[in-house]
C-alpha cells in the first residue's frame, strides 16, 4: 500500500500537475488547496486571463455554471493541453448530462477517476486538437 505522500503524488502526476506547471483554479475546496499546499508540488497557480494556462482544474456544482463559462475558461488554456472538470460525487448518476454538455462545447473525456472521496474527476481535451 502506497503511503500518503505517493498517493498524492501519484494523482498530481494524473491531474498534469508537474513542477512549473502554470494552473489555474476555478472554485477549489478547501482540502484540495492543502492537499496541493502539503504536497509542495511548485506549481504555478495562475489566476489572470492573460497568460495560457498548462492544465486548468475546475470545481463546479452544476452544468449550468459550466455551460455559462466553459468556451471562457477553455479560451485561457494552452492548445492541446487539458482542462480537468471535477463534480461532486452525489452529481454522477447524471454523468452523461456533464459529458455531453461538455461535448457541445468542443470537448470529449478521455479520463477520469474520484478524488478527495467527495469529487468526481473528468479530464477533457478540445476534440479540434
Amino acid at each position: 500500500m502506497k503511503n500518503p505522500e505517493q498517493q498524492v503524488l501519484g494523482w498530481a502526476q494524473k491531474l498534469c500537475l508537474y513542477p512549473g506547471t502554470k494552473v489555474k483554479l476555478v472554485n477549489p475546496p478547501d482540502e484540495y488547496l492543502q492537499l496541493l499546499r502539503d504536497a509542495f508540488l511548485h506549481v504555478h497557480i495562475m489566476q489572470g486571463r492573460r497568460i495560457k494556462k498548462d492544465v486548468i482544474h475546475w470545481f463546479v456544482s452544476d452544468t449550468n455554471s459550466f455551460s455559462h463559462s466553459a468556451e471562457n475558461v477553455q479560451g485561457e488554456l494552452k492548445k492541446d493541453h487539458p482542462l480537468w472538470l471535477f463534480i461532486p460525487k452525489r452529481t454522477t448518476k447524471s454523468l452523461n448530462k456533464w459529458t455531453t454538455t461538455a461535448v457541445l462545447h468542443g470537448l470529449i473525456c478521455t479520463d477520469s477517476f474520484v478524488l478527495l472521496d467527495d469529487w468526481y474527476a473528468l479530464k477533457f481535451v478540445s476534440k479540434c486538437s
